[in-house]
């Protein structure tokens, strides 16, 4: 059931079109890394200009990157990086967990994982916290397997392996990576008086790979672009934390009233939260006090624990920084279920009927997904150019969405923000030299007197193309609106220029002009 579901999802997700804002902001990044071969640099399209992407470390850009030259600027390519990550944690969990309970505990802890809200609908997502998730997730487990390895050479290859998870933390989302694994081992180190299992570390080597995996892109990143070390550090990671105002260069922070991620974890970790409150109370709390008294158990707890408490006093937060608890909580509720032995037929029962349940909702929400993308839109503006006479710039109204520089970078124009009404006048009552992209919301929000200075041409689900309403007709579209998705490419041009240069990709045969 559990793989039935698994693959459900991951070709819900290759199907799915790059939504905005984020998969499209994560995706064209990835694809602009691989145009231009500035592996150092990450470039975003913001408000008309191409600018540096300073907010996050190119972790997953490399990966998606990489992803993209070996399978085509596709979905699947942009989101094949996430899945991956998913899997390895998978990987990681289940043998930790088995090797300290047993291959039924470990594959419960997967299951559990896997069935959870959160992750179920996020595994398949160009989304950078999932890497996070492999990385303190896999960091903390690594740590729990070394300082109970008991054999020392065991030991040093497990302490090597979390040094070098938290620096791929540090290199997908910045130093908050450390605070996640070292904050959990600080606080159950200094309740239990462990001090002596950080012995277990092999503190030199540990550092020294972190140095060498972590040192280089930032001194690059610091050259190429004076100034990044101070904003990363102090606006990204320490000014976001405390406040609502903090210089965001990319957009706009999501400010929830502190302790909400308390919320938003029980939330995501549905169904299995309601799931381990029974248990305790049906063993009487007798579950929480074994927990407290087993080493490993309490471990587990005082870690998804102390990460969704840390999330609770940020001002900007969003569900997706819980995700690094959903494996730790999953490992901490199948162990204690192997522990007072619950009844096997719930657990049966609730895996299954959320892996159907969340298969279920995949499918129902696909066609609203894709009103969330330009994928549709731009394929119907390239049919449409194609059989044009003259040619035509095509813009988005208001804001160019981050996955439209995806999906057609050579088609639409980049502008800044700006008022709807200002886009309309981007093709009112000139030539019709411009074609313009409106979304059906901004569509409905417009006054009559608007309405009528434009023309819609055709439409998709969510989105319109529109003309002016007093342009010529020598230009306008030839023939019936075909139905089919042709290629994003340029229009034809006349037989006497020369051949123009091509280049091709997944979603579209680009012609430069």
């Amino acid at each position: 059931m559990l793989c039935v579901a698994l693959m459900i999802r991951v070709v819900v997700g290759a199907v799915l079109p790059i939504t905005d804002p984020t998969e499209g902001r994560y995706a064209q990044i990835a694809s602009e890394m691989v145009a231009s071969g500035d592996w150092v640099t990450p470039r975003v399209w913001f408000r008309g200009d191409q600018v540096p992407y300073l907010g996050k470390p190119p972790l997953f850009f490399w990966t998606a990157a990489l992803s993209i030259m070996v399978f085509g600027s596709t979905e699947i390519a942009v989101r094949l990086p996430a899945i991956a990550a998913v899997l390895l944690l998978f990987i990681l969990m289940f043998q930790v967990i088995k090797r300290s309970d047993g291959a039924g505990a470990a594959g419960a802890a997967v299951i559990i994982a896997a069935t959870t809200g959160l992750v179920f609908f996020l595994s398949a997502t160009a989304i950078v916290d999932l890497h996070l998730m492999l990385f303190v997730s896999g960091a903390l487990f690594a740590h729990l397997a070394c300082v109970q390895a008991g054999d020392r050479s065991r030991s040093r290859k497990l302490s090597v392996l979390t040094f070098a998870l938290i620096a791929g933390g540090v290199l997908t989302k910045g130093p908050v990576a450390i605070v996640l694994v070292c904050l959990p081992v600080g606080v159950w180190t200094t309740l239990y008086g462990t001090w002596n299992t950080l012995r277990a570390h092999s503190w030199r080597t540990g550092l020294l790979v972190f140095t060498i995996l972590v040192g280089p892109w930032f001194i690059l990143a610091e050259l190429r672009n004076p100034g990044f070390i101070e904003y990363f550090f102090v606006n990204e990671n320490f000014l976001r934390f405390l406040s609502t105002s903090y210089g965001d260069r990319y957009g706009t922070g999501h400010v929830f009233p502190r302790g909400s991620s308390l919320l938003m974890f029980s939330i995501g970790a549905l169904p299995w939260t309601p799931v381990a409150i029974w248990l305790a109370i049906r063993r009487r709390w007798r579950l929480l006090r074994w927990t407290l008294r087993d080493e490993r158990a309490s471990f587990l707890l005082i870690a998804f624990l102390t990460i969704v408490v840390f999330w609770g006093f940020a001002r900007q937060l969003l569900p997706t920084y819980l995700l690094p608890a959903i494996p730790l909580f999953s490992a901490w509720l199948a162990v204690a279920m192997n522990r007072v032995e619950a009844p096997s037929r719930v657990f049966r029962s609730v895996a299954m009927g959320a892996a159907a349940l969340w298969c279920l909702l995949a499918v129902a929400v696909a066609p609203i997904v894709v009103t969330k993308s330009t994928r549709e839109i731009l394929a119907e503006t390239s049919s449409l150019l194609q059989r044009r006479i003259e040619p035509a710039k095509v813009v988005f109204a208001g804001r160019t969405p981050q996955s439209a520089a995806f999906y057609a970078p050579d088609l639409v124009t980049h502008h800044a923000d700006e008022p709807v009404a200002h886009s309309l006048s981007r093709i009112a009552g000139r030539p019709n030299d411009t074609l313009l992209i409106i979304s059906d919301r901004d569509w409905q929000g417009l006054t009559d007197g608007n309405v009528g200075m434009v023309r819609s041409l055709t439409r998709v689900p969510g989105w319109r193309i529109l003309a002016s309403a007093t342009a010529d007709r020598r230009a306008s579209i030839l023939g019936k609106a075909s139905l089919d998705r042709r290629p994003l490419i340029r229009r034809r041009r006349p037989s006497t220029e020369p051949a123009p240069a091509r280049y091709s990709g997944s979603h579209r045969e680009s012609v430069r002009r």
